[in-house]
């Protein structure tokens, strides 16, 4: 090429607009291409089984006792129940919960809390066995408080790096809904073991995940004496740290759930209330996104991040006129060339 084509082209490209692919995120329903999910079944844990690489559904049945579960597999274009059945203890069996495959002993695991009249709260473990279903994995922490004035009071998250699970809660059920006399559990795939809280944290009424990029259990919602004001903690395995954001999602509604999200090496948070779904990003600061297709969904939904895909998947109820389960994806792709100067 001459000197002159050189320069021709350089001269070209300097004066012509940077043209770039915009970043651009929906909520994909999924049961167009499903069919209907388990519709009799409330939605209590969602989560990826390494050992078939499918997506399964932990779920809690509307219409017998509350401790009669089932577990669901998703086989390409419809779901599969596994199992059926109670999990045999002497009290019950009560979200929420945390289905998750456990690195340490290579199965899926089931953690739940159970309520008891005489005893109050506390913690079970279950791995699935394909053959005898759940199998006891033993009980702990037997003074756990599972609701605080009528909401949800233990947390989970799974920490993949020091297989353990994390489990914030409070002992305090009674009055009002601060949370005064928080417990810090971590379950390392045998046994619970009780950690000691440090600092302003006291309790806790939210939800928590987990942060592969950071090595970080985050935890959103009402902590200590001054519940009145959510906040944001990060956790390192021994410290926990407050994150101070301008930013942050309403913890008047229900905050439902937190998912790792690869594309954005950060977790996604959902909030819903009875007119309106919200979609959150956090990455060591809050973001509100604003996908399209945001879902119509009524009560519970879980939420976990399905590797094969790299989506987040999604599924919860909606009255539409009757109960029944709807599954979404958060998707991103990119959207049409943008110009910039």
């Amino acid at each position: 090429m001459s000197r002159k084509m050189l320069f021709l082209a350089f001269l070209i490209a300097a004066l012509t607009p940077a043209v770039h692919a915009q970043e651009c995120y929906d909520w994909l329903n999924r049961n167009d291409i499903l069919g209907p999910d388990p519709s009799q079944y409330y939605p209590v844990s969602l989560a990826f089984d390494k050992n078939v690489n499918k997506m399964v559904m932990l779920t809690l049945s509307s219409v017998v006792d509350s401790d009669f579960f089932a577990l669901w597999y998703l086989d390409g274009d419809h779901w599969e129940k596994a199992w059926e059945g109670d999990v045999q203890t002497w009290s019950f069996a009560i979200p929420p919960c945390l289905l998750y495959y456990d690195r340490t002993i290579h199965a899926l695991v089931w953690i739940c809390c159970y309520y008891d009249p005489f005893y109050g709260g506390g913690l079970l473990a279950f791995k699935y066995d394909f053959l005898d279903g759940f199998i006891s994995l033993g009980e702990g922490i037997g003074s756990l408080c599972i609701y605080s004035y009528a909401y949800p009071a233990a947390t989970f998250a799974y920490d993949t790096l020091r297989k353990k699970v994390v489990i914030l809660g409070t002992d305090n059920c009674y009055g009002k809904r601060k949370t005064i006399g928080g417990i810090l559990v971590e379950f390392d795939g045998q046994n619970f073991n009780a950690k000691e809280l440090e600092g302003d944290l006291g309790g806790f009424f939210g939800v928590a995940g987990y942060n592969p990029d950071t090595r970080n259990v985050v935890f959103y919602g009402l902590a200590g004496e001054n519940d009145s004001q959510a906040s944001t903690w990060e956790y390192d395995g021994s410290t926990w740290v407050q994150i101070q954001t301008e930013a942050q999602p309403s913890i008047s509604n229900s905050l439902i759930g937190m998912a790792y999200l690869p594309q954005y090496q950060g977790l996604l948070a959902v909030e819903t209330s009875n007119d309106s779904f919200n979609t959150w990003l956090y990455d060591s600061t809050w973001h509100e996104l604003e996908p399209a297709n945001p879902p119509s969904l009524s009560y519970n939904p879980v939420m976990a991040l399905n590797p094969a895909t790299n989506r987040i998947a999604l599924d919860g109820w909606v009255y539409s006129p009757t109960y029944q389960n709807i599954m979404w994806e958060f998707r991103t792709y990119h959207c049409r060339p943008v110009s910039r100067p």
